[in-house]
């Protein structure tokens, strides 16, 4: 959900931005090179023990290989397959909650930031 606002959002107008139907249509390349570039660290978390795909193990199946949640296509239908999904796609997520909700949402993600990074977190 966050790549989506991201490109909803990013129009230059905050009063007019695109909806998730008009991103899918104008900014779909932008949204593929994003899924493409978050996937191994996808892929990383759903190899984790703790995630629910790996619950099999605590059941007597071990594990052992990584774990995928998809190629970057599939993810990209299944964003897609999701975005119409809500009011038929004519739904614009909201910035503001989204901002407000960052550490809970991206929280796995930015705890994998390496301690010492050096880099700010921007608004």
């Amino acid at each position: 959900s966050s790549l989506m606002w991201l490109l909803c959002h990013d129009v230059g107008n905050e009063e007019d931005p695109l909806t998730v139907t008009e991103v899918h249509k104008y900014k779909s390349e932008q949204l593929q090179c994003l899924v493409e570039e978050i996937l191994p660290a996808v892929n990383k978390l759903a190899s984790e023990r703790w995630t629910d795909m790996n619950m099999m193990e605590s059941e007597g199946t071990k594990i052992t290989e990584t774990q995928s949640i998809g190629s970057g296509q599939e993810l990209m239908k299944y964003l897609e397959s999701y975005s119409m999904s809500i009011s038929k796609g004519r739904v614009v997520p909201s910035k503001t909650l989204a901002l407000l909700e960052l550490q809970e949402r991206n929280g796995l993600l930015l705890s994998l930031i390496p301690k010492g990074d050096t880099r700010e977190e921007t608004n």
